[in-house]
């Protein structure tokens, strides 16, 4: 049968004071997936001359498919809990400097879908959030002086949990 492929495709938001994570800039991410209320895979998945390598090849199984992603791979000091029975989620991460994390979900991908070699679409979302302060004067006899910004209570560290809807439409 078919392995298992994939292709990514990254949003435009971005976390203040960094470039945008797209789908161009992401070096690797992490998938776990799940059939038939066992866990299919885990792997770290790389890119190489533009194409999505994890290792040992997964076959499509005749059962649908949920699959769990994350990107970057290293969430540093959070401990990522995607277990069967359990709640889906990355605990204790904690925003490395400037970077994105991103999140993505595909729900119920069946053989049939990817005959061909159809890759699965990881469609990532931006966990994190971006704050954009803009100032616009329209009147050319008025001059705005702006003293400050502030912006109180960003937390550096969290509980991700993963949403319950596929993040496969864009």
């Amino acid at each position: 049968g078919d392995g298992i492929t994939f292709n990514t495709v990254a949003g435009k938001a971005t976390r203040a004071g960094s470039e945008a994570t797209t789908t161009n800039s992401i070096k690797d991410f992490h998938v776990y997936a799940f059939t038939q209320g066992l866990e299919y895979m885990n792997h770290d998945v790389t890119k190489a001359d533009n194409t999505w390598t994890y290792g040992d090849t997964k076959f499509w199984p005749e059962s649908t498919v949920d699959f769990y992603s994350y990107s970057p791979m290293d969430t540093k000091n959070g401990n990522v809990d995607i277990t069967v029975d359990g709640d889906k989620k990355i605990t204790g991460y904690e925003v490395p400097g400037d970077e994105d994390l991103l999140y993505a979900l595909n729900l119920a991908e069946k053989k049939a879908e990817h005959e061909g070699k159809q890759p699965v679409t990881v469609n990532f979302r931006h966990a994190l959030s971006q704050i954009v302060f803009r100032i616009k004067n329209t009147s050319s006899n008025l001059t705005v002086f702006v003293d400050a910004v502030k912006v109180e209570g960003i937390e550096k560290q969290g509980t991700f949990s993963w949403p319950t809807l596929s993040t496969t439409t864009r």
